[in-house]
């Protein structure tokens, strides 16, 4: 398995788990009741943040490893 096709498989879970329902699901509605409608979007926001900063600091790791830049 070549390197490129590995890290797009992790992407691939990475972001099938965060589809998941789990306990920020739960939390969200439970907001969601209290707060209103904007709090769907306010976890929706620093959801994608995190996640996203997640997946490129793997992707940069995999760069590194496959160019052998190790900084």
């Amino acid at each position: 398995m070549d390197t490129i096709h590995f890290a797009v498989s992790i992407d691939l879970i990475i972001t099938s788990g965060a589809l998941a329902p789990g306990p920020l699901f739960f939390q969200t509605i439970s907001q969601g009741t209290k707060i209103g409608v904007y709090s769907g979007l306010i976890f929706a926001i620093a959801l994608t943040v995190f996640e996203f900063s997640l997946i490129m600091l793997l992707d940069l790791g995999f760069l590194a490893v496959r160019n052998e830049i190790f900084i």
